[in-house]
């Protein structure tokens, strides 16, 4: 279930194709949207993300196409099967385009990372595709893109063991290639803040490791490596302060990191940091266990871990600078 967490309200959707909202205020919940149809199948929702303003929810099966929906009547909404979402528009892209595998929402735009190995630019609004850049080599799957929160880079990472950062600017191409460096690990997850100093990028691969840029100090080709002693990554995310970094493994570990100690780190300063680890599911099986998304809720408090049968809150306060 890949959550996302906007503020009070989470959105989450279903390996069954629905969609389903939690009220953190009011503790009402309702997963009765089946919204993922292809003919009579149902299709497992791969990413879902809710606009900054609460009005919109976007969502992607494993299909070649992307949904908007506008979200209706939430003050008066009940949990107990009151009708929240509304179709506005569905996306279809043609099979050789292949499925969505990833997307992020910046201001009017919708960026999408695919499995023939392109980064499509669209509006937000789903009519037109604006741009569609290769992302990969040898059309090898993007599996993940994040955006800086201030929409100055973008950076990807895919099947070609590859990790990429990416300028983005106000017209076509929308995106153009800074650094490319060759991990010879698939990349699985990536997340990116906003530091005092600069930025941070973070890439989880296959054979769990994470790397980690700071972006004024280093090139991308100086990317620090942690090796947290678990199986794959699979999720990563850096809170909305860039205070603290959640990490997501197949086992069902949930890893959290004081990002300061990272950037110690990074320049020399500090011993390799440890993280804070959390047994999220008690599952043997890895398909189970495994934490596929993260997500802060905008004020930090809140962090909702996804996996393939539950979705995990944790409330929590960032480590205490005078300790």
């Amino acid at each position: 279930m890949p959550p996302f967490c906007p503020g009070l309200l989470l959105g989450f959707g279903t390996v069954n194709g629905s969609v389903g909202f939690y009220d953190f205020l009011t503790g009402n919940i309702d997963i009765n949207y089946s919204v993922a149809v292809d003919g009579d199948i149902l299709l497992r929702i791969k990413k879902l993300a809710i606009s900054e303003n609460n009005q919109f929810v976007y969502l992607s099966p494993y299909a070649s196409y992307i949904d908007k929906w506008s979200i209706e009547n939430v003050e008066k909404w009940s949990g107990e099967n009151s009708s929240l979402l509304s179709l506005i528009n569905k996306r279809r892209f043609s099979e050789k385009d292949s499925k969505v595998l990833d997307f992020v929402l910046h201001e009017n735009l919708v960026y999408i990372a695919t499995e023939n190995g392109e980064i499509k630019i669209i509006d937000n609004n789903l009519n037109e595709v604006l741009s569609s850049q290769p992302g990969n080599f040898g059309k090898n799957p993007v599996n993940t893109i994040a955006i800086s929160a201030d929409g100055e880079f973008l950076i990807s990472g895919g099947s070609d063991f590859a990790a990429r950062s990416w300028t983005m600017v106000d017209e076509y191409p929308y995106i153009n290639t800074k650094e490319t460096i060759d991990l010879h690990e698939r990349v699985n997850a990536a997340s990116a803040g906003i530091l005092d100093s600069g930025y941070i990028f973070v890439f989880g691969t296959e054979e769990g490791n994470l790397y980690i840029a700071d972006e004024q100090d280093k090139e991308l080709e100086d990317l620090y490596k942690l090796s947290p002693g678990f199986e794959a990554i699979w999720s990563v995310a850096i809170s909305n302060n860039s205070d603290l970094l959640a990490v997501g493994t197949q086992t069902g570990h949930l890893l959290i990191y004081d990002i300061d100690e990272i950037i110690n780190s990074l320049n020399g300063d500090n011993e390799i940091p440890h993280p804070y680890i959390y047994k999220i599911s008690q599952f043997t099986e890895k398909a189970k266990s495994r934490i596929n998304s993260l997500s802060f809720s905008m004020d930090d408090n809140y962090l909702a871990i996804g996996s393939l049968n539950y979705i995990t809150i944790k409330g929590f306060c960032p480590p205490s600078s005078e300790n």
